[in-house]
């Protein structure tokens, strides 16, 4: 084989390795995360308004496509899941790019004796989330007890 062919099989596999390299892949693993695929959703956000409801600490907070993982802290009661809510508010600031969503996770608790502190991964769908149905929308969320925004890129 010659330099030049040598060379040229050389660039072929480097820009083929390049290429699969930046393919679209979740940057981590939900399974590893939550122990659920990202089909297996906890909540699906709805537009609604915002209900008070007992203080939830947000520990972290993360994106894949068309979920959002919440991981967090709360007083529940001791023997029942409680059932949470992502809601969204319908208005939402468009004088910018990206728009900004509010958005809020909330509970209603139960009246038990026994409350204790929980920690869990919530896995929420937040399709219904994004200011337009499109291909690669960007909507920036805004959730109530995060520190920063979260963008959001719409998958169809």
């Amino acid at each position: 084989m010659t330099r030049i062919s040598f060379f040229i099989v050389l660039l072929f596999g480097l820009s083929v390795l390049a290429l699969s390299s930046c393919s679209k892949k979740s940057t981590f693993d939900a399974a590893m995360l939550t122990g659920k695929s990202l089909e297996q959703y906890d909540v699906i956000a709805k537009i609604a308004a915002f209900e008070s409801s007992p203080m939830i600490l947000i520990k972290d907070v993360r994106i894949d496509g068309n979920v959002l993982f919440f991981t967090i802290e709360y007083e529940g009661a001791c023997d029942k899941e409680e059932v949470f809510e992502c809601v969204g508010l319908e208005k939402f600031n468009d004088q910018i790019y990206p728009p900004i969503r509010l958005i809020k996770l909330q509970f209603k608790p139960f009246a038990d004796v026994c409350q204790e502190i929980k920690q869990r991964t919530l896995v929420v769908n937040i399709r219904e989330l994004t200011v337009e149905k499109m291909r690669d929308v960007e909507t920036d969320l805004q959730i109530s007890g995060w520190r920063t925004k979260v963008r959001y890129v719409y998958v169809p």
